[in-house]
């Protein structure tokens, strides 16, 4: 099995909820570094290069200049484990049972925002995780600008 790492950050929607969410992902995988980050125009681009114009602003207004909480996990295929774990999709109600997405939402039930453009919905999702190793490398650089260095 491959040693891999990967970022995830809780979203401001689910900062009410850090203890609950770092004692959750503590108990499946360890937690190489943590650090408190300001979100900045060229992490979001880096981090979602690929939502539509409407939810870029939109992503754009909700996180940009907002602090969240990055954590790196390590572990052997620590980016599917926690990519099953947080929640495959964007909306929290289509993630599968006992993902921490599913039940943050069933707890804080906040409601999803549709857009200006009257088809796109951004939904809050609380927690963010990247889908692939090599985004996981990509993300961490951009979040984390130097201040991490792995140990493998």
């Amino acid at each position: 099995m491959e040693i891999q790492e990967t970022p995830v950050f809780i979203k401001p929607e689910g900062l009410r909820r850090e203890k609950e969410i770092v004692l959750r992902i503590e108990r499946f995988s360890h937690i190489a570094f943590l650090k408190w980050v300001e979100l900045d125009a060229d992490m979001i681009s880096v981090i979602y290069p690929y939502v539509s114009k409407s939810l870029w602003f939109a992503t754009l207004e909700h996180l940009f200049k907002r602090k969240v909480l990055v954590m790196v996990l390590k572990g052997a295929n620590i980016v599917p484990l926690a990519f099953d774990m947080i929640g495959k999709e964007t909306n929290p109600e289509d993630c599968g049972l006992h993902t921490l997405r599913l039940e943050l939402h069933r707890k804080e039930k906040l409601t999803p925002k549709l857009l200006a453009d009257g088809s796109t919905v951004y939904y809050w999702n609380y927690l963010h995780r990247a889908r692939t190793p090599e985004e996981a490398k990509v993300q961490i650089k951009a979040l984390l600008n130097g201040s991490y260095h792995p140990s493998m």
